[in-house]
């Protein structure tokens, strides 16, 4: 659940898995952990800044955004965007896949939130698309890395880069059939699973139908 001041995520590159992310020392919840528990769903509230980094004539429309909340996501996909120019340059390919294209100018898009807008969380896309489109293995990878229990091994970062290669083979694959099921069910949002379950971003979020959730209300061209 989000509100104007406080913005709850799960997460954050560098951090291990598992219910530490939503426990005190004690072992009680954190306000995260009880809505974690009591609520699946998370809140994104009316009025909410949000940024995207894109080509800089692009309109607002019905096609899903990746967007930001968070400062150092804000930050992280702007440095991104810099590299994946640069590396387009260089002839080397883009670092990160962005989907842009980096002939053109790139700008930053502010947008305010046009409304309160229903979020899947990052778990349940998770669990939502390993059970219907993974085998044994990759259940078995997924599961268990969000459940905290393969912390004990040295090659975590390994893992989670392979959870990530997953998840993105996923939403390649299946994208537009999961983005209808969640829209049919009501939802404006839904964490991205790709850089979520890698840790690479705080809170990373695409909008599901953005003509009707954002309003623009600053760009900046960046490069």
């Amino acid at each position: 659940m989000v509100n104007n001041n406080e913005l709850y995520h799960h997460g954050i590159k560098g951090q291990k898995w598992g219910v530490r992310r939503f426990q005190n020392k004690d072992g009680s919840l954190t306000s995260a952990g009880k809505q974690r528990y009591y609520d699946d769903d998370e809140v994104i509230k009316k009025g909410t800044k949000i940024y995207r980094v894109a080509n800089s004539d692009e309109k607002i429309d019905s096609k899903r955004k990746y967007v930001s909340i968070t400062s150092s996501d804000r930050e992280n996909y702007k440095e991104l965007a810099k590299k994946s120019k640069l590396y387009n340059l260089l002839g080397f390919g883009n670092i990160r896949a962005m989907p842009m294209d980096f002939d053109k100018p790139i700008s930053e898009f502010m947008y305010e939130v046009k409304k309160d807008l229903r979020v899947v969380s990052g778990e349940r896309v998770v669990n939502d698309i390993v059970d219907k489109y993974g085998d044994k293995n990759s259940k078995y990878l997924l599961k268990n890395l969000m459940a905290g229990k393969l912390n004990k091994y040295d090659n975590i970062d390994e893992i989670e880069l392979y959870a990530e290669i997953i998840c993105e083979s996923f939403m390649d694959e299946h994208g537009d059939e999961i983005i209808s099921n969640y829209k049919n069910q009501g939802y404006d949002g839904m964490v991205d699973p790709t850089d979520w379950v890698a840790g690479i971003s705080e809170y990373p979020i695409i909008l599901l139908n953005p003509s009707t959730s954002i309003d623009l209300k600053n760009k900046e061209k960046i490069f």
